[in-house]
């Protein structure tokens, strides 16, 4: 009499498996594990996408398409993509490096050749990946765009336009990547829920010629953007409220922008970022390392009007123990009880280069000095106690040493926990003081 072996402890041995070559023998050895191996086997895929020249870089699409073609149902276990650009020829000099008559010319646009077949093949992988859930498009040696062969950019691009209309994927990172179109924006802020850009600028001028329109109008479904970061991505960040793009940031709740280069541009994109977004947002996190001059506050305090009304939570990277009036600044000018009259929570975060840019940078250098003691009681103290909604403020230190023992970490956040509560009496009696230890 054969026993039936329930399905969850089937799972449970596949989820034991340590590598890929294991569990393809797995596939192998009984019917039972195919379907629970092959899940772990293409929950997610890396591809580079083929270069100008050889042949080689094509060989795994190639077999990839036929795959795919001949079980339709792999593809749909494709949960997870890493995209790579390829790596960009770099520029040919002809001469002496360092003679100033050096002659530098840059390589074109690459193109595909000697496969005829080669697009339609990847636009055959693509087609059957129109169901994955997150995406990862980075560089595997170059940081450009123009890495990309002319004929993969739109085949990129409609795959991207109709991830956006089926609403399948729920977050896209773009990361490294320069030279964007600025076509394609407009693309990238529809494509997912979830939008992180990480170091990526546009290019100067848009190589593709009324792609903005003709992007627009394909866009068929409506802003589905909720969360949106932006690291290090000045121009990205501009553009984003542009004409053609400001209504795909409508409807975020949730606002992470980063800079360490303190520019104009910067908070203009925030105060209108934050008026498209004013009904919905609910989460506003900042990193504005120190540096805002009095014309950027100026622009700030007669701007930034907009009232927030759902938003419920504030993350800040502080420049403590520095910078404590660039802290109260940000608190009493961008998360005013007029400005966010719903508040509950504020969350601190205390950085190593902050901490002690030219030390170990270990959380216990943080040392509560009669300067740093009055700075917290005078400012966050008063502030945070006097607030009419907030809940909490809560302290999240990232100051440890690389190697630094369990013991002496644990040692230096309960200090730092005692000595916030010593400088912060007010916020400490009402219970508004909170505390998150990053590991």
């Amino acid at each position: 009499m054969a026993t039936r072996i329930p399905s969850e402890l089937i799972d449970a041995i596949v989820e034991h498996i340590p590598d890929d070559a294991s569990l393809r023998s797995c596939c192998l050895a009984a019917s039972i594990f195919r379907s629970p191996c092959q899940k772990r086997l293409f929950h997610s895929l890396s591809l580079h996408l083929p270069s100008g020249g050889g042949t080689s870089d094509r060989k795994p699409f190639h077999a990839l398409a036929k795959r795919f073609e001949e079980n339709p149902h792999l593809a749909s276990l494709v949960k997870h993509l890493s995209l790579y650009f390829p790596a960009i020829r770099r520029p040919i000099f002809f001469g002496t490096v360092g003679d100033p008559t050096v002659y530098r010319s840059d390589p074109p646009r690459p193109e595909l050749y000697h496969q005829s077949g080669t697009v339609d093949v990847v636009r055959a992988v693509f087609k059957h990946l129109e169901n994955v859930e997150q995406v990862h498009i980075g560089s595997s040696g170059g940081d450009s765009w123009n890495a990309l062969p002319l004929q993969l950019e739109p085949v990129v691009l409609d795959w991207l336009i109709r991830c956006g209309n089926n609403r399948n994927l729920s977050q896209l990172t773009i990361q490294g990547i320069n030279d964007i179109p600025e076509a394609a924006l407009p693309i990238l802020l529809h494509a997912a829920r979830v939008l992180f850009l990480w170091s990526c600028e546009l290019e100067p001028k848009a190589q593709l010629e009324d792609s903005e329109s003709i992007c627009r109008v394909a866009l068929q479904a409506p802003a589905n953007l909720k969360q949106l970061e932006i690291d290090g991505s000045r121009s990205t960040l501009v553009r984003s409220t542009a004409p053609g793009a400001k209504d795909l940031v409508s409807h975020l709740t949730y606002l992470s922008l980063v800079t360490f280069e303190i520019h104009r541009d910067f908070f203009e994109s925030l105060v209108k970022l934050c008026a498209c977004s004013s009904e919905t947002l609910e989460c506003l996190q900042l990193w504005i390392m120190r540096g805002i001059n009095a014309e950027h506050k100026a622009l700030v305090e007669s701007q930034f009007t907009k009232t927030l009304p759902h938003l419920q939570h504030f993350m800040m990277h502080s420049g403590l123990p520095s910078s404590p009036d660039h802290d109260l600044w940000i608190l009493q000018t961008i998360i005013s009880p007029v400005v966010a009259p719903s508040l509950t929570k504020i969350t601190v975060i205390l950085s190593k280069e902050e901490a002690d840019p030219a030390g170990d940078n270990a959380l216990g250098r943080f040392r509560f000095d009669r300067d740093a003691t009055w700075a917290l009681r005078a400012l966050y103290d008063e502030f945070a106690a006097g607030h009419p909604t907030l809940q909490q403020i809560c302290w999240h230190p990232r100051m440890y040493r690389y190697g630094q023992p369990e013991e002496e970490e644990r040692r230096d956040f309960d200090e730092f926990c005692a000595g916030m509560r010593a400088a912060m009496p007010r916020a400490h009696a009402k219970g508004l003081l909170g505390f998150e230890r990053a590991f």
